[in-house]
């Protein structure tokens, strides 16, 4: 059995890895939903998904969600044609929805790129 702790597990799929985007990027995304869909200073469509989990040992309710299960949030933002920009995985089950409105990897991002 493999247990996930928030921000010490990171699957790569085939093997790629994401750039982290800098200040060009950031504009190039932007230039793509105004270009694409006439969607004018979008920096990325952002959406987050529980991702369901057995619970580590001792981790009591830091990972029990309002649904009765036990789970990480996977928050993800993707540029004008779906591609993932960035990802944040493994914020605990039990913040809910109202606790990501700061968005912290994306202010983070967004700063380094300025």
């Amino acid at each position: 059995m493999t247990y996930l702790y928030p921000k010490e597990v990171i699957v790569i799929k085939q093997g790629k890895c994401v750039v982290k985007p800098d200040r060009n990027i950031w504009l190039d995304i932007a230039e793509g939903y105004h270009e694409q869909w006439q969607f004018p200073n979008c920096l990325g469509a952002i959406d987050g998904k529980h991702v369901l989990m057995q619970a580590p040992p001792k981790s009591g309710s830091r990972f029990h969600n309002y649904k009765g299960t036990f789970s990480i949030i996977l928050l993800a933002c993707v540029d004008a044609n779906y591609k993932f920009v960035l990802v944040d995985i493994g914020a605990e089950g039990h913040n809910s929805d109202g606790e990501f409105s700061k968005i912290p990897f994306l202010v983070k991002a967004l700063k380094k790129a300025h």
